[in-house]
C-alpha cells in the first residue's frame, strides 16, 4: 500500500529542487556576457587648451574605424614623467575616452605612455560601461600609434563584452 503523504512530500522536494536549479541556471545564463573581438584604426587631433576640460589641458578628438566605428574624445587627467634619462620626454598618463557609435556610447579609462619627442603612443583602455547597447559593457583595448604636429593616428585591438540583457 502506497503512503500518499510520503509521495506528496517526495514530489514537493523534487519540484523545489527542480525549480531551484532552473532559477539558478537561468540567472547564470542571463548574467553571462557576449564578448567579441574589436580592431581598427584611430585618428585624432590635439585640441586647443580653451576647448579642453582637462586638469592638465590635454584633450584629443577624432574618429575610429573598424569594429568600433564612430567619433571619440579623450580627456587627460594626469601626466607623470617616466623619469628615465634615456627617454627624457616619456610620460605616463591617465584619462578618459568616450567613443560615440550608432549603437551607443562606450566609456573607457585610458592609461598609457607617450614619448613626446619621438611621437609614440601606447595605451591600455579599460571599458567601463556606456549607453544603450554598451550600457553594461566591459572589456579592453590595446592602442598604439604615433603623434606628429598634433595629429595622432594608429591602431586599436581588444575585446568588448556586452551583457546578454542589453
Amino acid at each position: 500500500m502506497m503512503n500518499t503523504k510520503r509521495v506528496i512530500g517526495f514530489a514537493k522536494k523534487i519540484l523545489l529542487v527542480g525549480t531551484s536549479i532552473a532559477i539558478t541556471f537561468s540567472g547564470v545564463a542571463w548574467a553571462q556576457n557576449k564578448c567579441f573581438p574589436v580592431s581598427g584604426r584611430f585618428e585624432s587631433q590635439t585640441l586647443p587648451a580653451e576647448q579642453c576640460d582637462s586638469p592638465v589641458l590635454f584633450c584629443t578628438s577624432g574618429t575610429l574605424t573598424g569594429a568600433l566605428w564612430g567619433d571619440y574624445d579623450f580627456v587627460a587627467q594626469q601626466f607623470i614623467p617616466a623619469g628615465e634619462p634615456s627617454v627624457p620626454a616619456a610620460n605616463f598618463y591617465t584619462g578618459f575616452s568616450f567613443v560615440y557609435t550608432r549603437r551607443g556610447d562606450v566609456y573607457l579609462t585610458d592609461t598609457g605612455a607617450l614619448d613626446l619627442a619621438a611621437g609614440r603612443i601606447s595605451a591600455l583602455l579599460t571599458v567601463t560601461g556606456g549607453t544603450d547597447y554598451f550600457a553594461a559593457a566591459t572589456g579592453h583595448l590595446y592602442v598604439y600609434g604615433a603623434s606628429e604636429q598634433g595629429i595622432n593616428s594608429g591602431r586599436y585591438q581588444g575585446e568588448v563584452c556586452i551583457s546578454r540583457g542589453s
